[in-house]
């Protein structure tokens, strides 16, 4: 019975990681993925900004999927009651050759930040981004910020408006609509610049991007301390075994105490013996009759 038990535990092991990802994701009501050319370095900032539904139950779990050209990732948050960014938990996984992010989160908001290359040759610029799949959503939106300076800057497909956003920079954003999980939609940009100089460099005070802030309220990441907590518990078992074993040994090896035999001070009748000349009873040295017969003793 009890090898049954290992082998069962071995499946459950094996088979936890599908069964965990097998299992429904919460709805996202709105994911937008704001694209930043040249705003903090050469390449092109993508900030996917997930909105989970109303009803999405918390503390949750969602899995995001990264592009192929993706060169470095920049933040993975999640978003508090002020606005502030929080680092969130996450995983990073490869699935069917994609990169995977597995999100513990406690908000209704999410956010992510990575890096892409942009093609350059002389003054044109150009990118283009397919949203990689795996994701549900109610609405999906591609959102492009005009580098300062920029010229000439196109989307395709067209952007359905342009208006000032976010530092009072001109944005422009297309809306797709529903997105299935099998739905890989694409957006192609092109536009000139002769500056090198990053967008930031020309902002007043600043920008939120960058390390957020340590996340408070969280749910931790339990599996993240579990080998450091068995450390702890293995060394405080040791050390108490330790002082245990030592303090055993030293009752063993002190001598116990044994009773020591009056000295013939303590005792009268050993200080000087006397002995009845009638009934052969001992007496004490002070002793002027005997204890047993009463005969006065000799001297």
């Amino acid at each position: 019975m009890r090898p049954f038990r290992w082998w069962l535990a071995l499946v459950v092991l094996a088979v936890w990681p599908s069964m965990a990802f097998a299992q429904a994701q919460p709805r996202v009501e709105q994911l937008t993925v704001s694209m930043w050319p040249e705003f903090d370095r050469p390449d092109l900032l993508v900030i996917y900004r997930i909105r989970l539904a109303s009803d999405a139950p918390l503390p949750t779990q969602l899995s995001v999927s990264l592009p192929e050209s993706f060169s470095a990732l920049n933040a993975v948050a999640t978003v508090g009651p002020q606005g502030t960014l929080l680092n969130a938990n996450y995983t990073q996984q490869t699935r069917n050759g994609t990169t995977v992010l597995v999100i513990d989160s406690d908000s209704l908001d999410i956010q992510v930040e990575f890096y892409t290359p942009i093609q350059r040759t002389d003054e044109q610029r150009s990118f283009t981004f397919t949203w990689p799949g795996g994701l549900t959503a109610d609405r999906l939106i591609f959102e492009v910020q005009e580098p300062v300076g920029a010229e000439n800057l196109t989307l395709a497909p067209a952007a359905g408006s342009r208006a000032t956003g976010e530092f009072e920079l001109m944005y422009q954003r297309v809306d797709l609509g529903a997105l299935e999980a099998a739905d890989q939609p694409t957006l192609t940009v092109n536009y000139t610049r002769t500056t090198a100089q990053f967008t930031s460099d020309f902002l007043v005070g600043p920008t939120p991007l960058g390390t957020p802030q340590a996340g408070g309220g969280r749910t931790p990441d339990l599996t993240a301390y579990l080998p450091w907590a068995l450390l702890a518990l293995g060394i405080l078992l040791l050390a108490g075994g330790g002082i245990y074993y030592l303090r055993t040994r030293s009752r063993e090896a002190s001598p116990r105490p044994r009773h020591r035999r009056a000295s013939a001070a303590e005792d009268p009748l050993e200080a000087s013996p006397v002995y009845c000349h009638n009934c052969g009873a001992r007496a004490s040295a002070t002793d002027r009759f005997c204890r047993q017969c009463g005969t006065p003793l000799r001297r």
